[in-house]
C-alpha cells in the first residue's frame, strides 16, 4: 500500500473521459487530493476524493471502475430526481 501512496507522482491528474454519456475528469486540490469530477450540463460535481494521491499506475483499473460506480450513480440520482418532478408536475396540473 505504500508504494501505491506516494506525493512525487501523479498520474490521473488531467485525465478526462466520458463513461454512459457524462463525462469526466479527475484533478487534484492543493492538499494533494485526487478528485474525479464529473461534468453534466457544463456543472461539475465533485463525485469521489482521495485521502492522497495515488500513483501506481496498476491502481489505474481500480480508478476505472470508480468511474464506472460514480457515474452510474450520479445517473441514478439524476433519473430519480427528474421523475420525481414529472411525477409533481403531472399531479400538480389536477
Amino acid at each position: 500500500m505504500e508504494k501505491l501512496v506516494d506525493d512525487r507522482h501523479d498520474f490521473l491528474t488531467g485525465t478526462e473521459g466520458e463513461y454512459l454519456g457524462v463525462k469526466y475528469k479527475w484533478t487534484k486540490d492543493d492538499e494533494g487530493h485526487q478528485l474525479l469530477v464529473l461534468v453534466d450540463d457544463e456543472q461539475e460535481n465533485l463525485a469521489w476524493k482521495t485521502k492522497k494521491l495515488l500513483t501506481d499506475t496498476n491502481a489505474l483499473e481500480a480508478y476505472q471502475a470508480v468511474v464506472r460506480l460514480a457515474v452510474k450513480d450520479y445517473l441514478l440520482h439524476k433519473q430519480s430526481k427528474d421523475r420525481l418532478k414529472e411525477v409533481r408536475e403531472k399531479y400538480a396540473r389536477k
